[in-house]
């Protein structure tokens, strides 16, 4: 291995090149060296800056190692913050500011995100994506306000309804949850039946 890596920075040494560079990424990545995988990473960055794909590993190996601070510079610089990036930026993003421990900061931008991404029926992959992320990261406030948005969006649809009424239980709000239950049951004459026996069976689910 010591002589492999005497030939990588042998090839590195000089003008700056990609593929060597890339190689000494890659052999420090292979032996565990966080420390210079993080050297070669920031060298590819700074002599490469237009290829993308160095930048996020540099920004993936810094949260893994505690380099939140230098993550979100390197993503800032990537964030326009008008509604047009990736929503993969964006959780990204958030990502750092979680390991960070700034939630509020977090939640602010899938907040801001949704906004910008509305109606949600439109872009419904981008809803999903920041629902996903916010139940991981136990991101109370933006789960409620997406499922409370479906349910708005589609106030006879069940599935939407229950999934609402979950979230509340589980989060010993049985106020809420009850308030959802009672306004789905006593919407249109049509179909009250069974939005009644739809509830009942959820209310039974649950212990409630």
């Amino acid at each position: 291995l010591d002589a492999l890596q005497a030939e990588l920075l042998k090839a590195a040494a000089g003008p700056p090149q990609e593929t060597a560079l890339a190689d000494l990424a890659q052999f420090a990545e292979l032996t565990v060296d966080a420390e210079e995988h993080i050297r070669w990473l920031r060298e590819l960055v700074a002599q490469f800056p237009e290829a993308m794909e160095y930048r996020w590993q540099l920004v993936t190996v810094l949260v893994d190692h505690e380099g939140w601070e230098e993550a979100g510079k390197l993503l800032d610089t990537q964030l326009r913050n008008d509604g047009s990036d990736p929503p993969a930026l964006i959780l990204l993003r958030c990502l750092v500011d979680l390991r960070a421990g700034d939630e509020e900061n977090a939640t602010r931008r899938l907040k801001r995100t949704l906004g910008a991404h509305a109606p949600a029926d439109s872009n419904p992959d981008v809803e999903k994506q920041l629902l996903a992320f916010a139940r991981e990261k136990s991101l109370d406030a933006v789960t409620e306000d997406i499922l409370k948005a479906r349910v708005e969006r589609e106030p006879d649809k069940a599935e939407a309804v229950m999934e609402l009424a979950a979230f509340y239980r589980s989060r010993q709000r049985p106020a809420e949850m009850q308030q959802v239950l009672d306004r789905f049951a006593g919407g249109d004459s049509d179909g009250r039946p069974g939005r009644l026996n739809q509830v009942a069976g959820f209310l039974a689910g649950g212990g409630d």
